[in-house]
């Protein structure tokens, strides 16, 4: 870990944010294309937008640039006076590194990046954001060792605190320590707020991966780390396994779901495609269940050709549950959440559905999101293939109704995202990487739904 030289390499990037409104829905027309507002940093250096969530109690974009400066940056964006202009400089927030973790070393790294705002959760009542590659050294049994550790924080846009996480905990205490594997790496590259069990888990994905699980309502505790067991060990170099958790409220504890005492699981049966780099769960038919929506943008679809990239759907519900609960096979893994049924079979089940780019290296499926745009009750899917067209990036909304209908088609169980009827394609041609991030935010000004608004990123590239 000697340093980051690939920005002097490169030169740096300068990212804006596009918003996007929609007053109107007329015919597949699901936004006004040129009715958007750049978001910027006030600060030219740094990757703006790479991280992004909203504040409702701010009604606030905050927005994270991770390698800005040495530390990184987290910006805050209030959309009441964004709307009001076509161009806006979001607001830096004080998060003091030197202050609130200053037990960091850079002695074996000068100019290493500890990339704050890689992460960033939003709760209803503040903003927690992480710096994944502080780094610091740390005792390990007789060793003195040095490495990258992560740090998080939480602020409510004044003020700002350090949480308890693991490492904190390993420096404060002499016995049962947290284990320095689930620490060593980098803690917070990922971050989920679940508002049902009021906790945000936090995620390590390199080296030996682990998840550790905050408190909401008492966010100055000490974090906790799940128990993923070894089954998860012997994947985490090759990226092809998706787990499930669930949330023992009387026990107040995060585990892995289990079946006939061995996890549930889904597994890739493609090479190198990248899938589970992005994953989203949302109830498409409206009959109360979620689905999961699975993204694998360097699945390449083609032997000619490269990281097209696509969408997996797997369809939830009580009914195909117990259609199959009678007749589970080696080939098919049945998984229920909380009433969510998923299915997946090494050949597919009934319930499936893959959608897929069609351009090399346009990675489609980097980001998901989802909201109910034309009022139907069943959300429209936003996915982004932010490489597309010579880099410059697309994103593609797809019909709610029209993806309903292909899941119940039993003989469809692939289809080109260029092939769906009911779809729109945003690409707006003078910047770089339309779409590395999207995140929905409905009717922020509480007008009764007659406005609805959504948000995508895109990142422009300076030499």
């Amino acid at each position: 870990m000697k340093g980051n030289s690939l920005r002097n390499k490169i030169g740096f990037f300068h990212t804006l944010l596009i918003f996007l409104s929609v007053e109107d829905i007329n015919g597949l027309l699901f936004f006004h294309e040129h009715s958007y507002i750049e978001l910027y940093s006030p600060d030219q250096n740094g990757d703006f937008g790479f991280s992004i969530a909203y504040q409702a109690n701010l009604k606030s974009l905050v927005i994270g640039a991770p390698h800005s400066g040495l530390d990184g940056k987290v910006y805050t964006c209030p959309l009441d006076e964004a709307v009001k202009q076509k161009k806006f400089s979001c607001n830096s927030i004080n998060i003091d590194i030197d202050k609130l973790a200053g037990n960091y070393s850079r002695h074996d790294s000068i100019d290493q990046e500890f990339c704050l705002g890689a992460s960033i959760s939003a709760t209803p009542e503040y903003i927690f954001t992480c710096a994944p590659l502080w780094t610091s050294d740390f005792v390990d049994g007789n060793k003195t060792k040095f490495g990258a550790l992560g740090t998080c924080f939480i602020t409510n846009g004044t003020y700002a605190s350090r949480y308890n996480g693991l490492f904190e905990q390993y420096v404060q205490q002499t016995s049962k320590r947290p284990k320095i594997d689930n620490i060593y790496g980098g803690i917070g590259w990922n971050t989920l707020y679940d508002p049902v069990n009021k906790l945000i888990l936090i995620a390590k994905p390199s080296l030996t991966s682990s998840i550790s699980v905050m408190n909401t309502s008492d966010p100055l505790k000490p974090t906790k780390a799940v128990d993923l067991g070894d089954d998860f060990i012997a994947y985490y170099f090759l990226g092809i396994l998706i787990g499930f958790l669930h949330y023992d409220t009387s026990k107040n504890e995060m585990k892995i779901l289990q079946g006939r005492s061995k996890p549930i699981i889904i597994e890739d049966d493609s090479m190198n495609s990248m899938y589970g780099a992005s994953l989203h769960s949302v109830d498409l038919n409206g009959d109360g269940y979620s689905e999961l929506l699975v993204g694998a943008p360097a699945q390449t679809n083609d032997v000619v050709m490269y990281e097209h990239g696509a969408v997996h759907f797997y369809l939830g519900g009580r009914k195909v549950f117990m259609f199959f609960l009678y007749d589970v096979i080696e080939k098919l893994v049945v998984v229920v959440i909380n009433e969510f049924a998923l299915l997946q079979s090494t050949f597919k089940s009934n319930y499936y559905l893959c959608v897929h780019g069609v351009e090399d290296g346009s990675r489609f499926g980097t980001a998901i999101g989802s909201s109910d745009i034309d009022g139907d009750g069943l959300p429209e899917i936003f996915i982004s293939a932010p490489y597309e067209k010579s880099g410059k990036g697309s994103v593609y909304i797809l019909s709610g109704f029209m993806i309903t209908k292909l899941l119940q088609n039993k003989a469809i169980k692939s289809i080109k995202v260029t092939e769906l009827t009911d779809m729109q394609k945003i690409s707006n041609v003078p910047y770089k990487s339309f779409g590395f991030s999207i995140l929905p935010v409905i009717d922020f000004h509480e007008n009764g739904g007659k406005c609805k608004m959504s948000f995508f990123l895109f990142i422009k590239l300076y030499c």
